[in-house]
């Protein structure tokens, strides 16, 4: 009689992080410039982006960091939209030969969400609303909103090393 011992592996994703969704038309590098603004935070764009591999390329979404070492916290601005020029596909019906684009989302389950302010706290509390509150003053930006931890699928495309 042969037994089979089963090793089973979960991923263990820590919730010590608030995320607020931004819906906004601008570049990253000019809201993280408004965020740095309007916020005093110091975002800066790290050496390596986002990146995740589809079948019709690779996405890089640009991602920011703060680290804000007297609340003990991180501050982490990414985009959440991406268009890959896939050279496999060709539109149909034009005159000439053109890439075509394929959008790309890191949080599928947000499409319309332009990009996410993750807040990483080690055990500080941070006033989410009250940064939502100063989001809105921000002209650029549509509308921000504190997204619910449970309905993230994908909630390991935010971890971020």
């Amino acid at each position: 009689m042969i037994m089979a011992n089963k090793l089973m592996l979960n991923t263990f994703i820590e919730e010590d992080f608030d995320l607020i969704a931004i819906h906004c038309s601008l570049e990253a590098y000019h809201l993280s410039f408004l965020l740095n603004k309007t916020l005093n935070f110091r975002l800066q764009r790290e050496e390596v982006d986002v990146d995740f591999t589809y079948k019709e390329g690779t996405a890089f979404y640009e991602l920011f960091k703060y680290c804000d070492d007297y609340q003990q916290c991180n501050y982490y601005l990414v985009e959440n939209k991406h268009k890959i020029k896939a050279s496999n596909l060709y539109s149909e019906g034009s005159l000439f030969k053109d890439d075509a684009t394929y959008s790309t989302n890191l949080i599928p389950e947000y499409k319309n969400v332009d990009f996410f302010l993750k807040i990483e706290n080690e055990g500080t509390n941070i006033n989410s609303k009250k940064i939502i509150s100063e989001l809105h003053k921000i002209t650029p930006i549509i509308t921000a909103y504190k997204v619910d931890f449970d309905t993230l699928k994908s909630v390991e495309n935010l971890t971020f090393s």
